[in-house]
């Protein structure tokens, strides 16, 4: 093969090699009702406030449910350490695959401290990852039923200063 064809052959594949398409996929669309329904927090990578100042993690975590309704109202269901068991209300809403919430509050709503970006979802399992904490990881595990006893423990809060309290977002 003569010098020309091998520099057009070599210049061929660096062409198609350059001009491969981008690595940045869009966002999937997801839907109230792909997230809906009721999940238990797996792991968390993230730290979140105490009332008193205090921050937690994971290991401080007893438990937390969250139910995603379709008409995009939930119900956190939590208890961790400091703060105990704990009910709060609020809406939420989709864009591509990034929620975002608020609590209900008795002076009206107040947003998450962050939005996620979900991932990973599947029929049984979801990944939320904070728009701007990208360590802050948490993965949900779908489950059938919140458990009774975490009904009957759980006071709701609906006082102006939710997240205070210890909300997890």
């Amino acid at each position: 093969m003569s010098i020309f064809r091998w520099t057009a052959l070599l210049a061929f594949c660096c062409i198609c090699t350059a001009c491969g398409g981008s690595d940045d996929t869009p966002a999937p669309v997801l839907s109230t009702e792909q997230v809906a329904g009721i999940w238990k927090l797996k792991s968390w990578t993230g730290e979140a406030q105490n009332p008193d100042g205090t921050s937690y993690t994971f290991s401080d975590v007893v438990y937390v449910y969250v139910e995603l309704h379709e008409d995009n109202t939930y119900a956190l269901y939590q208890n961790v350490s400091a703060v105990g068991a704990v009910k709060f209300t609020g809406s939420y809403s989709l864009e591509a695959s990034t929620i975002r919430g608020f609590y209900s509050t008795s002076a009206g709503s107040k947003a998450w401290s962050d939005s996620y970006e979900i991932g990973n979802l599947s029929g049984s399992a979801m990944t939320w990852t904070a728009s701007h904490a990208a360590g802050d990881v948490q993965q949900f595990v779908r489950v059938e039923t919140v458990p009774q006893e975490v009904l009957d423990a759980s006071a709701e809060v609906r006082s102006a200063a939710v997240p205070a309290a210890g909300g997890i977002w």
